[in-house]
């Protein structure tokens, strides 16, 4: 490794052709977050009339058991007025 004291490899533009990968983990990454988000089915979840009640939205979304990926639908009253 080059960066942090040599704890973690040197990502710089300069040393890109000696990191693993080649620079090509992005997509990698990128793949295999897509992949996961399938095999676990994202779930929709609807949700109305928040009125700007954030705190409770929170609540709500982890009563949810909402995980990125999971599609959020707000129907009607986002803000309050």
């Amino acid at each position: 490794g080059g960066g942090n004291g040599g704890v973690f490899f040197d990502y710089s533009e300069s040393n890109a052709h000696n990191a693993p990968y080649q620079g090509e983990l992005g997509p990698l990454l990128l793949d295999a977050v897509v992949e996961r988000a399938r095999q676990n089915q994202p779930k929709v979840i609807a949700i109305g009339d928040v009125h700007g009640c954030i705190d409770e939205l929170q609540a709500l979304l982890r009563q949810c058991d909402y995980s990125p990926g999971d599609l959020i639908v707000f129907l009607g009253d986002l803000v309050s007025k």
